[in-house]
């Protein structure tokens, strides 16, 4: 870019100062005048990029309500490898387990030295999403099903992972998306993903969580949250509830 100064230096080269003058001026003008435009543009694609940011931040799975839930393992149960989906599906939305640890949980995870189902499911970081292993306690639903879906699997092949498929001892975690896609589909749960049951386990163990002498830091232990902040941002806000805080008031 050429600065104003060696432009001025050219024009006063010129044999007329007046014309040499008026002339800077006006260049001097324009040059200001394109700056103030450039600046301008880019002030206006930062705002639209920020948006745009904003806006897939703040596209969130909706939330499940508790008939949402029984129509789901309704429909689960009463189909192919029924048990084994309705495992899946409370992995998600009674322990808020994420696709990826669904897929990689091993029976040793939620075993006890005897091999009982135990009451935690005890994660490992190599199940994890980085380092958020965790211990998690075993949801008295998710319990009975998964006592079921043991029996099941030592009939026709036990492999050391929870899940598995017809064809092979484990699956993926993108197969575990595709099957909630797939469910939430075929059900109308529109806005409903494979973050959803995680969504709204930590929902609502944060609405209940103070009525047994927890806090906010105990969900964000439980569903392996390294900042606090994520797991406010995974909390559905409950109007109804702000209606009722504020006449308290």
């Amino acid at each position: 870019m050429v600065s104003p100064l060696s432009i001025k230096d050219q024009f006063y080269n010129q044999s007329d100062p007046a014309r040499v003058s008026g002339a800077f001026s006006m260049t001097y003008a324009r040059l200001i005048s394109g700056y103030i435009s450039l600046t301008k543009q880019l002030i206006i694609f930062y705002d639209d990029h920020q948006k745009i940011i904003s806006m897939s931040i703040g596209k969130q799975s909706k939330t499940l309500t508790n008939k949402q839930v029984e129509i789901a393992l309704s429909y689960l149960k009463d189909r192919r490898n029924g048990i084994r989906n309705c495992v899946i599906f409370l992995l998600s939305v009674k322990g808020g387990l994420r696709a990826k640890e669904i897929s990689r949980l091993q029976w040793s995870m939620v075993l006890t030295s005897e091999g009982e189902l135990g009451d935690v499911i005890a994660l490992e970081n190599s199940a994890t999403k980085g380092k958020s292993g965790r211990i998690l306690p075993i949801n008295k639903v998710l319990k009975e099903y998964l006592i079921l879906h043991r029996e099941q699997e030592i009939q026709s092949g036990l492999s050391n992972f929870v899940i598995q498929t017809e064809r092979s001892g484990f699956t993926s975690a993108q197969s575990i998306v595709n099957m909630f896609a797939r469910w939430y589909r075929d059900l109308g749960f529109d806005g409903c993903s494979s973050h959803s049951g995680r969504r709204t386990f930590i929902t609502q163990t944060a609405r209940k969580i103070s009525l047994v002498g927890g806090s906010l830091r105990d969900i964000q232990l439980m569903v392996g949250h390294s900042n606090l902040q994520t797991t406010q941002r995974y909390i559905e806000m409950d109007t109804t509830a702000q209606r009722r805080v504020v006449d308290l008031v």
